[in-house]
């Protein structure tokens, strides 16, 4: 190590933060630059931006020391032979290379270590390559320097920086915690999308009206709610709903997911009362509230709404039509006189019962044009 890198590693040693280059000097000229330079290749020390600069309240780049750089003063400083570069003449190691004997020719096959560099100190003794290793093995942080906006700001307050410099970084830090919050969202949903499994499909829909019969299997909101919500509550999430319902207006709700650190995302969907069936108007506006409620959990946790066949009057048309079907095919094929071989014959059934749904409307439809005819 060369005197000038010496006392440059031990210049930013005595700091335990980066140090600016008008803290050093003023002007630098183009050797110190290159013993610098030199230093910082070696990965000695490292040159990191964002630091304050202690004077004028601005910020700048600095050198700071790095592990490997700290190792290698303290392998010099070690050695019993070592003295400080100011303590020593510039000739004083050309001098020892002098009046030191010749070296013999290593026997074949020894490890041989490497040849003294001219103009780098090394005190007599001291294994280089030893000194290789360690600085080798020692982490090297040649990246820059994480700095938080709070820790900017903490140096603003303490160097008595300016009210505008106070809120420019005030901001700074309401938008570093956004972004954060943000990611940490992000993660939280793909770990908890992992572990949520397929929701079981608990109720069954079964009615037959003048539409025919109606079949079909869904998960209700409770049954959602008590798969997703420990895992969610695992992983820092949570959700709530908002709705909106003013006369003779959709109704309107919102599921929102949060996270812990404040990130949160809507989802908004619209439905008319429900006015299937019998039901009053609270009824109604009960059973919309509660199926959005559920189709916006699922959509704002991406779960697998597409399986989900409820919400439409889906008619299962595999079956046969019901007893109420049956008797009015009856009574119009009284009514026409027609012959029952003959019908269940054109409809590929062997009975009247076994006439399947989807064929109703079209015999009903054949039976009243021929009673009309007549």
């Amino acid at each position: 190590m060369k005197k000038e890198q010496h006392e440059f590693l031990e210049h930013l040693a005595k700091f335990d933060r980066p140090v600016t280059r008008s803290e050093m000097h003023k002007g630098a000229t183009r050797e110190e630059d290159k013993v610098r330079m030199a230093c910082k290749r070696a990965g000695l020390v490292e040159y990191v931006g964002g630091v304050l600069n202690p004077g004028g309240g601005r910020f700048s780049f600095g050198w700071r020391i790095t592990a490997a750089g700290r190792a290698a003063l303290a392998a010099r400083e070690a050695d019993p032979s070592y003295r400080h570069p100011r303590q020593r003449g510039r000739t004083d190691g050309a001098l020892r290379n002098r009046d030191a004997p010749e070296r013999a020719d290593p026997p074949r096959g020894a490890p041989v270590s490497p040849a003294p560099i001219p103009g780098r100190y090394e005190p007599e003794g001291t294994d280089m390559n030893a000194v290789a290793k360690t600085i080798e093995h020692e982490p090297q942080t040649t990246a820059l320097a994480a700095i938080t906006p709070m820790e900017m700001l903490d140096r603003a307050i303490t160097s008595g920086a300016s009210v505008e410099t106070l809120e420019k970084l005030m901001s700074l830090q309401e938008r570093w915690e956004k972004n954060q919050a943000r990611k940490a969202f992000d993660d939280a949903m793909a770990e908890a999308k992992a572990e949520i499994p397929v929701i079981s499909k608990n109720r069954t829909v079964d009615f037959t009206s003048s539409k025919g019969r109606t079949h079909y299997r869904h998960e209700d909101l409770a049954e959602v709610a008590r798969t997703v919500n420990p895992i969610l509550s695992k992983h820092g999430l949570s959700y709530r709903f908002k709705t909106q319902s003013a006369p003779n207006e959709p109704i309107v709700v919102t599921c929102i997911v949060s996270h812990r650190l404040g990130y949160f995302e809507e989802n908004t969907l619209t439905a008319g009362r429900d006015d299937s069936g019998n039901k009053n108007h609270i009824q109604q506006i009960g059973s919309t509230l509660t199926y959005l409620q559920r189709m916006t959990l699922k959509a704002a946790l991406g779960l697998a709404a597409a399986e989900d066949d409820d919400g439409k009057k889906s008619e299962d048309t595999s079956g046969p039509i019901s007893d109420e079907q049956v008797k009015t095919v009856r009574a119009l094929i009284e009514a026409t006189e027609t012959d029952i071989a003959k019908f269940c014959e054109y409809l590929k059934v062997e009975a009247v019962p076994d006439i399947p749904s989807r064929e109703y409307q079209r015999a009903i439809a054949m039976l009243e044009k021929k009673r009309d005819r007549k």
